[in-house]
């Protein structure tokens, strides 16, 4: 018993000094939806939304859609050791979808979800197969599921994950959206920790969108943490509780600018998110702005471009320091409809 105190009491200090310490971040996808601060799950319809709300692909009247999308973001250190910087690249999302019939649709997706800034750092990579119907004049069910894979050199036996979404539109004035992600567990051989076993949340999230006037939209939503993560290895388990209600919540918020004649898509937002570690749960605030512009190709139904910025910062840091201060991320995507 004493030497189990000591373990995890040495294992708390060392988070503190930011080493060894299990950091969990759940990724965003869809340049579109990061744009407005997440909160488009009942905006947008590109193939990303086969883990975002795969009832939105039947919003697609197109034969064929194909994504694409990359990211890279820049990671300024630590409050007392600011000239520490990293800089990441990771083609992340490939996704394409199509017509299976006047009212259904089906969806590749093979995306990020998590990344894991432990040692070694681990991105957890999920390839789903989605299928979306419109059941009725405005409303319209989908749902996925596929594995989930720690990418990194040594062993892992994979997940599963399922999303269940619906979304209620009444044309382009009205939309609601709720989904629901599953929890999922992985477990694999670490160097470092030997046999590690980790089980993450299941995810429900409410949005909803209004056009307002003169090509506005406002959207909002809600993420909510169904229960804790949870860390084991060695024996041991060790897990962040969650304590306070705002730590299961994280709300988005996101104004959309639609300029159809020109043919352009102005957009900005804000959000907060949890990101975990052996110490506590912290919270992470971002400020988001966006565009799309369309570009008319021949022989294509429609192409556009979208470029996101993702400016995240941790104000509490002065709580426990050092610790991750900021962390600056660009999204490009394209999506082709023909």
């Amino acid at each position: 018993m004493v030497i189990r105190r000591f373990f995890v009491i040495f294992l708390f200090v060392l988070t503190i000094f930011n080493l060894f310490a299990v950091q969990f971040e759940f990724l965003n996808n869809s340049a579109k939806n990061i744009s407005i601060g997440g909160s488009g799950i009942s905006v947008f319809k590109d193939p990303s939304f086969t883990l975002l709300n795969p009832a939105n692909l039947s919003l697609d009247k197109s034969l064929v859609s194909v994504y694409y999308e990359a990211n890279s973001y820049l990671k300024i250190g630590t409050f007392f050791d600011l000239y520490e910087r990293r800089f990441v690249f990771d083609p992340a999302n490939v996704g394409v979808s199509f017509k299976f019939d006047d009212f259904s649709r089906v969806s590749l997706l093979f995306t990020s979800y998590l990344y894991d800034f432990d040692i070694p750092e681990i991105t957890y990579k999920l390839f789903l197969f989605g299928f979306s119907r419109k059941i009725f004049p405005y409303l319209f069910i989908g749902g996925a599921l596929g594995p989930v894979l720690g990418v990194n050199e040594y062993s892992l036996i994979p997940s599963f994950i399922v999303v269940l979404g619906s979304t209620l539109r009444f044309e382009d004035l009205v939309s609601t959206s709720l989904v629901f992600k599953s929890p999922f567990s992985v477990s694999y051989i670490s160097p470092y920790y030997g046999s590690v076993y980790q089980t993450f949340p299941g995810v429900a999230s409410l949005s909803g969108s209004f056009f307002i006037a003169n090509n506005i939209t406002v959207s909002l939503a809600i993420d909510v943490f169904l229960f804790n993560f949870l860390y084991a290895y060695s024996g041991y388990e060790l897990f962040v509780l969650r304590n306070k209600v705002e730590d299961y919540i994280s709300p988005k918020f996101g104004v959309i600018y639609y300029d159809s004649i020109s043919g352009y898509r102005v957009m900005f937002g804000a959000y907060k998110s949890q990101i975990e570690t052996l110490a506590e749960s912290l919270s992470q605030y971002h400020l988001t702005f966006g565009a799309t512009f369309f570009i008319r190709i021949y022989g294509f139904n429609e192409f556009e471009i979208n470029f996101s910025l993702d400016d995240t910062s941790l104000l509490n840091f002065l709580y426990i320091a050092p610790r991750n201060l900021r962390k600056i991320s660009l999204y490009v995507s394209g999506e082709v409809r023909f």
